[in-house]
């Protein structure tokens, strides 16, 4: 039993480790990701007032 709690605990610390080697990266590509995002949905929103504001003939 208590050899199967240190195992436990020792893989938890290792996955925590794991997570915090990823995590800095995913964190960049999220912040990137939306920031294209916000750019994307500001083009479009941009495009929809230039078509409203375009006089129809």
């Amino acid at each position: 039993a208590p050899s199967s709690s240190a195992l436990r605990r020792a893989s938890a610390s290792a996955s925590r480790a794991r997570s915090a080697r990823v995590r800095p990266n995913f964190s960049r590509l999220a912040a990137a990701w939306r920031a294209s995002a916000a750019r994307a949905a500001c083009l479009r929103c941009r495009l929809r007032l230039t078509i409203s504001a375009m006089p129809r003939g």
